[in-house]
């Protein structure tokens, strides 16, 4: 799947509260990437990470990040 076609499928869907999600691996390299941003809200999942922002553009670039090093998880 091309990687344009992920994120603009991840910043498509909003959840209930009007938040965008990103779904990663937990490891401490993905808890590094994800610190680097302000105003998100990250809650852990057993090995997983759920992130959540209100910023479209943070998501964005969080999620492009995260693909990149093989953190980010897509259906």
């Amino acid at each position: 799947m091309n990687t344009d076609k992920i994120i603009r499928d991840i910043v498509s869907r909003r959840s209930p509260d009007g938040s965008y999600l990103v779904i990663s691996l937990n490891s401490s390299e993905a808890k590094k990437i994800i610190l680097q941003y302000s105003d998100i809200s990250v809650e852990e999942s057993g090995y997983l990470l759920v992130v959540k922002s209100r910023s479209r553009r943070v998501i964005e670039e969080l999620a492009r990040k995260l693909l990149a090093r093989g953190f980010l998880v897509v259906k």
